[in-house]
């Protein structure tokens, strides 16, 4: 299958269905892998690229190149990894105090 990402960013900014159909079956897996190998949690990494695809289709953002949608993707999963993990160890720290 041939994409044509001119049209794909287009009807990505612009909202289309069709297109974000076409941005998520191309990217979601590979998000997903790429959350799973910084997490090692496949369910919260399936989550985390869920949340962020989610936060693009709602947000006002326009992207200018496929470059720039496609780092942006990869940077947003990347950061909301490391908050979860963050998150985590907070959680835990906390539950041994209370434990103690």
């Amino acid at each position: 299958m041939s994409i044509d990402f001119d049209s794909l960013l287009e009807g990505v900014n612009k909202k289309d269905m069709r297109a974000w159909e076409d941005l998520y079956a191309g990217y979601y897996a590979v998000l997903c892998s790429y959350v799973n190998n910084i997490l090692r949690d496949r369910d919260q990494a399936q989550d985390i690229v869920q949340d962020v695809l989610v936060a693009v289709w709602k947000s006002s953002k326009q992207f200018g190149d496929m470059k720039e949608l496609t780092s942006y993707l990869y940077r947003s999963c990347y950061n909301n990894a490391l908050i979860y993990k963050r998150n985590v160890q907070i959680r835990k720290g906390i539950e041994q105090k209370i434990i103690l």
